[in-house]
């Protein structure tokens, strides 16, 4: 089944604009880029960056949900500019995959109500509130999963951004292994993919860099945080910028051309074997 709005495979060679310019030397096969997440509730920046720098999105809708994570919540700035949890009210749902975790209420309203009290002041919400309120209202509903309100929410944003949507697959519906490293090859081997995008997390402790390499997948590693843009905050300003927060912090406050600007202002960089940590 392929997501709402998400493009489809077989699509993507035919649709101008819909994949990253490939290598056009003759001899050479053209490199496909893919990375691997799991299903954040209306992210920060580095993730919306991350689907910018590949051609293959692979949505980790099949991992084990974690309560109090961003896979249900996100931060934002309160009427008073102190950082706030904002999220979708799913309980504990233990040891269950986030495919599985479904909402059970109608919560569309209160969160465009938390996002109106705490934006009303930024500089840009009169320009964006209207359509993000849309969206929200559209997508964030009962019984709906929240790895498909998740990604559905990523791929609405990226359109009102102008932001090209790579293609989105789900790791359920592809049969990789459990380890995490296998499952990385795996991704890529079964989706024709020959360079894997991490992040600069705990990616390079959890996963066996040199059996990546040994399977010929090369790796660019995204360090999104380090770089992060600094903008304009209304509520921050006698705290200060406060970095990875939701995107819909920067579409409120800076508009959405700026946005788009941030989101694609970070590269990817290459990562070798002699790069590790000792």
């Amino acid at each position: 089944m392929t997501l709402p709005g998400c493009v489809r495979r077989q699509e993507r060679a035919s649709r101008p604009g819909g994949i990253l310019p490939r290598n056009q030397n003759s001899g050479k096969s053209p490199l496909v880029r893919v990375a691997a997440h799991q299903p954040y509730f209306l992210p920060w920046l580095g993730y919306l960056n991350k689907l910018v720098h590949v051609q293959i999105f692979v949505l980790l809708d099949d991992v084990q949900f974690r309560k109090r994570h961003y896979y249900e919540r996100t931060r934002i700035t309160d009427m008073q500019g102190n950082i706030r949890w904002l999220g979708l009210p799913v309980g504990e749902n233990f040891a269950r995959p986030c495919n599985e975790v479904v909402l059970k209420i109608d919560c569309a309203e209160r969160i465009i109500r938390t996002l109106m009290h705490s934006y009303a002041r930024a500089r840009h919400f009169e320009e964006s509130f209207g359509a993000l309120s849309e969206i929200l209202r559209d997508i964030v509903r009962p019984q709906r999963r929240v790895s498909d309100i998740n990604i559905d929410l990523v791929v609405r944003i990226l359109e009102l951004l102008d932001i090209r949507v790579p293609e989105i697959v789900r790791s359920s519906e592809l049969s990789a292994p459990a380890d995490a490293t296998g499952r990385l090859i795996h991704i890529c081997r079964e989706l024709g993919a020959d360079q894997l995008l991490l992040g600069s997390g705990k990616s390079e402790e959890v996963h066996d860099m040199g059996l990546i390499h040994s399977a010929g997948i090369s790796v660019v590693r995204q360090n999104f945080l380090e770089h992060h843009p600094v903008y304009y905050q209304t509520r921050r300003r006698r705290a200060g910028f406060q970095r990875g927060l939701s995107c819909v912090d920067a579409i409120l406050n800076t508009g959405r051309p700026a946005t788009r600007e941030m989101v694609n202002s970070v590269p990817v960089e290459p990562f070798g074997l002699d790069e590790r940590k000792a």
